[in-house]
């Protein structure tokens, strides 16, 4: 048979921990430092406790041995003639368990293969007797099977991985220092676990265990009597357990089983969208939740509206421009609430879609109109056609917009959405279909130019316009049709000298009947002068007399000559309706014209005829 070694690989504890040794005023007693698998333990001097080593494999055990530490200055073990006293109720064949300098050493094997479980455990009872620290933890050698093969081999290296062992330390059930034991509740807060337990008298600080596969493990020492442990994930089980400390030394004893609770974290501010029906409510999921609670704030009280296993909820019940806050907290599957939630929540003011009433061609654009929104801080307007998708044209705080951006002959779509007062947001749906309007730019005022008997008018032509029609008003009368059009050019020959007129152009469709754009409210204006008509000419003994017929609302008139073929050149300015030309030679050919200047001689207000000629006699 292979040589036995000892027995542990994976220690799996099943750990009961001790009551620390105190101070009293009667007596001084010292403490005894246990260390097992990585555990740490406190015994007062005169503790009795008994430690148990037993196998959990697939595989049943022929052979094993077990080293146990042992320290007998601290510590007496019971002993017969040499012999530990091992008791187990497995009938070993060939069983040895004793004290080997400073181990206790249990080799042991069986003909007949069994199961080394913790009913046939190997049990070692110890008496603490002195202060001093011991690390107990056992140690393995080999574990043989049925036959004879190595389940963990002389080196200590696990060959069958389902194999594992654990020890199990126990205290007499009347240890005096139970009754100090911390009594912890649990509860799921914002940042993690929260534990909670009441004042333990002469504590100094407090230790948090937390079970840690299979072990209880140091989470944190507090002088506050709670904790949170913020290292927790969402959706996973926790236990917990407290003890208390007096400086370094354990005080109490703590609960073996300890406190369970499944971590389910704080569902995160739900974000808010306004739609068409309601404000839509939506949050991420959480671990371990199996229901969401969703609260409304009613003044400064939380209303659930309901309990749901989706992650979204419609608020229908909602009206605009009223502000609402909303609150998310997990549940479990009976509907009992297993998370904290944010008490402040998230806020939303409920706005509908902005109603778009009219889209109308107007003077440099279209023109957008909407009903306003209660609660609104601004408003995007959008565009499309029927082969794009929606573009932003501006942001407005008013409720109408002129879009100077629209290229005439097009059909545009318009929509508006509400915005956040920053601009960054959108606080409404909108109407995805739009309100749509052929658009036809209006004309833009026209040029006039006056001539001899009329006013000449010109404006661009407009894409997509069929016709025009021209309107007069005179003075400061209203506006009158003229004249329709195809061209873009008229010449108004009905003008009467002296009067102010003002012209605008409309476009028409295709027959005239109605029409398809705006037209410039103010237009062109200009006062007609009409050129006065070629005047009578005169010798004299003095010069040349040009006479002329007055020109209704003329200010001054400038007469000009020219000499033959050249050019006319200014020879005076009047305001009556003779001169005399001083300057004329004998024998000259010369032409005479004249011009209605304004009276400050600054600018024509007439053009001019072709002129009278005439050949100087004195």
């Amino acid at each position: 048979m292979k040589r036995l070694i000892s027995i542990i690989l994976t220690a799996v504890m099943v750990m009961s921990l001790f009551t620390a040794a105190v101070v009293s005023t009667s007596a001084q007693t010292y403490s005894a430092v246990v260390k097992v698998s990585g555990a740490t333990y406190i015994a007062d001097i005169g503790d009795t406790f008994e430690y148990s080593v037993f196998f959990t494999s697939t595989q049943q055990v022929s052979a094993a041995q077990i080293e146990i530490p042992y320290n007998s200055a601290v510590m007496t073990v019971k002993t017969a003639g040499g012999k530990v006293d091992a008791s187990t109720t497995a009938d070993y064949n060939d069983a040895y368990a004793a004290v080997v300098g400073n181990k206790i050493v249990a080799n042991f094997a069986s003909v007949t293969p069994y199961t080394f479980d913790k009913r046939l455990a190997l049990k070692v009872s110890f008496t603490v007797k002195a202060k001093g620290t011991v690390d107990m933890t056992p140690v393995i050698r080999e574990v043989l099977n049925g036959a004879g093969n190595d389940i963990v081999d002389i080196s200590g290296n696990k060959i069958d991985a389902k194999f594992s062992s654990a020890v199990e330390v126990t205290l007499p059930p009347a240890n005096k220092y139970a009754a100090k034991t911390p009594l912890v509740t649990l509860s799921n807060v914002a940042t993690g676990v929260q534990l909670k337990w009441a004042k333990v008298d002469g504590a100094t600080a407090y230790r948090v265990f937390r079970m840690n596969n299979g072990s209880w493990a140091k989470l944190a020492d507090t002088t506050a009597v709670s904790y949170i442990d913020k290292t927790v994930k969402s959706g996973y089980d926790y236990k917990y357990t407290v003890r208390a400390l007096k400086g370094t030394a354990f005080i109490t004893d703590y609960v073996r089983n300890g406190w369970n609770i499944k971590y389910v974290a704080q569902p995160a501010l739900p974000t808010l969208t306004n739609t068409d029906y309601g404000i839509s409510v939506k949050w991420p999921a959480v671990a371990g939740a199996e229901k969401y609670a969703v609260f409304r704030k009613n003044g400064t009280k939380w209303v659930q509206l309901a309990a749901t296993t989706a992650l979204s909820y419609l608020d229908k019940n909602v009206v605009c421009g009223t502000a609402y806050t909303y609150t998310i907290r997990c549940l479990d599957g009976k509907g009992t609430a297993v998370s904290a939630f944010n008490a402040t929540g998230a806020t939303n003011t409920y706005l509908t879609a902005p109603v778009v009433s009219s889209v109308a061609c107007a003077v440099g654009g279209v023109q957008v109109k909407w009903a306003k929104v209660t609660g609104a801080a601004k408003y995007r307007v959008f565009r499309r056609t029927a082969t794009t998708s929606w573009k932003k044209v501006a942001d407005t705080a008013a409720i109408s917009l002129l879009d100077k951006t629209a290229v005439s002959d097009n059909t545009y779509y318009y929509t508006v959405r509400c915005i956040s007062a920053d601009a960054k947001s959108f606080t409404s749906t909108f109407n995805t279909v739009g309100k749509a309007v052929y658009y036809i730019a209006a004309p833009n005022a026209p040029t006039l130019t006056v001539a001899a008997k009329s006013v000449k008018i010109s404006w661009p032509v407009v894409s997509g316009a069929f016709n025009y029609r021209i309107f007069r008003k005179v003075g400061n009368g209203s506006w009158a049709k003229l004249a329709d059009t195809a061209d873009h050019v008229y010449e108004d020959k009905t003008v009467v000298s002296g009067y102010k007129y003002s012209y605008t152009i409309r476009c028409l469709n295709e027959n005239k009947t109605k029409f398809i754009s705006a037209y410039n409210t103010t237009g062109s204006a200009v006062t007609f002068i009409a050129a006065p008509a070629n005047p009578g000419l005169k010798n004299t003994s003095t010069g040349v007399k040009i006479a002329w017929t007055k020109v209704n609302g003329a200010a001054k008139y400038r007469v000009f000559r020219k000499t033959g073929s050249g050019s006319f050149v200014a020879i005076g300015d009047t305001t009556g309706v003779t001169y005399l030309d001083k300057s004329a030679k004998n024998g000259y050919t010369y032409t005479y014209t004249i011009r209605c200047v304004t009276a400050d001689g600054k600018k024509y207000t007439s053009v001019f005829n072709a002129g009278s000629k005439i050949v100087c006699k004195r």
